[in-house]
């Protein structure tokens, strides 16, 4: 997707962020994936979940953090930004979590997604928000 050599590069840049990705299908099909897209260095998670939100959502933990499955380093987190391009994705998603749906092709279903979803038209639209929303 356009812009995500740039956001990659501006979470790396912060000092207590991290990324990783979270991808459905075929184990097989999806690592593919990831290899061609020259993506193998970065922390990834299969899922057979359709909706990635309720899956995020199985990570919280009573005190309200959120523990990432090993393939996404293991770490324990108390804010997930979730960042998709089809709005079925985010079902599920917790209200405490940030997610910006990457408007494309499967726009449909655009309505039904949570309050605490933001619709952007491009990554480098993600930067922004981020920038200003960690600004004071």
């Amino acid at each position: 997707m356009p812009g995500a050599r740039e956001l990659m590069d501006y979470i790396h840049s912060l000092e207590h962020a991290m990324y990783g990705i979270m991808t459905y299908g075929s184990q097989l099909g999806q690592v593919m994936k990831i290899q061609a897209g020259r993506l193998g260095d970065v922390m990834a998670l299969v899922t057979r979940e359709t909706f990635k939100g309720a899956e995020i959502a199985t990570w919280r933990q009573a005190d309200g953090l959120y523990h990432m499955p090993p393939e996404l380093g293991g770490v324990t987190v108390k804010e997930i930004v979730f960042i998709d391009d089809k709005p079925f994705s985010f079902k599920g998603l917790p209200i405490d979590c940030r997610g910006y749906l990457v408007k494309s092709i499967f726009d449909a279903g655009i309505e039904k997604l949570p309050a605490s979803v933001v619709p952007v038209n491009s990554l480098k639209e993600i930067i922004i928000a981020e920038k200003a929303r960690a600004t004071p």
